[in-house]
């Protein structure tokens, strides 16, 4: 889930996530498969973890 609360932030992001200032793992706190897409609505209006991703090939990592 997104949000537009600053208008000029994603290039910025972009370029210091390309040049390894922000390490985006550290940011990942839950992976689901994408075969377990109800588990990861269901933690995320839990309010669980920081960011939540779904792993498109079905094998969360």
């Amino acid at each position: 889930m997104g949000s537009m609360a600053i208008l000029h932030s994603f290039g910025r992001a972009v370029e210091l996530l390309g040049k390894g200032v922000i390490d985006a793992e550290t940011m990942i706190t839950h992976r689901f498969g994408l075969d377990s897409y109800a588990a990861a609505l269901e933690t995320f209006r839990r309010g669980t973890g920081r960011k939540l991703q779904i792993v498109p090939s079905g094998a969360a990592t």
